[in-house]
Formats: C-alpha cells, sequence, structure tokens
C-alpha cells in the first residue's frame, strides 16, 4: 500500500530480524547483564574522573576544591577497582559453577 515511500534497494534486503540479545540460557543473560553493568559503571567512572580533573585544575589556589577534586579522582579509581574485582570474582564463580 505504502510501497512508493520505501526505496527499492531497501525493499531488496528483506525483513529486519530482531537480535536474540542472547537471552537462551542463564549464564549468557549473566555475562551480558555484567557486561552492560562494566560498561555502565566504566562509563560514570570516567565521567567522575574527568569531573574530578576539572575540580582539581580549576581550583586556582582553593584548598578546599583541590581536595574536593582530589577526593572525586580517587573516588573514581577505587569505585572501578572495585567493579572490576567483582567482575572477576564473579567470573571465578560462574566458571566453578559451569
Amino acid at each position: 500500500m505504502l510501497n512508493f515511500l520505501i526505496p527499492k534497494a531497501y525493499a531488496q534486503l528483506g525483513p529486519i530480524e530482531i537480535p536474540n540479545f542472547g537471552i537462551g540460557n542463564w549464564q549468557t543473560l549473566m555475562r551480558n547483564i555484567i557486561t552492560m553493568l562494566l560498561l555502565i559503571i566504566g562509563v560514570v567512572g570516567l565521567i567522575a574522573l574527568i569531573y574530578g580533573g576539572y575540580q582539581y585544575i580549576t581550583a586556582s589556589g582553593n584548598v578546599e576544591q583541590a581536595a574536593k577534586g582530589k577526593n572525586t579522582v580517587l573516588g573514581a579509581v577505587i569505585g572501578i577497582a572495585l567493579a572490576f574485582a567483582a567482575y572477576a570474582i564473579m567470573r571465578y564463580i560462574v566458571r566453578g559453577i559451569t
């Protein structure tokens, strides 16, 4: 009915398939969830590092703002390290179960 709106080159590609996203078994599902969480933690950690570095650089002699920037950077690094340690422990446990 609305075929005139779709260019012929796209019509020849065929139907669009929706990917499975790996929900076949619990191991794949857990791996995908953990990978997604690590990606989110990495992005948030990177933003926190940049923000803390910006606070530290723009402190311009203000000791309180410099300390706040250092604490933000330290917290981001510790958070990222804990996230990757949790990932390593989880991976060890999942491999032990299977």
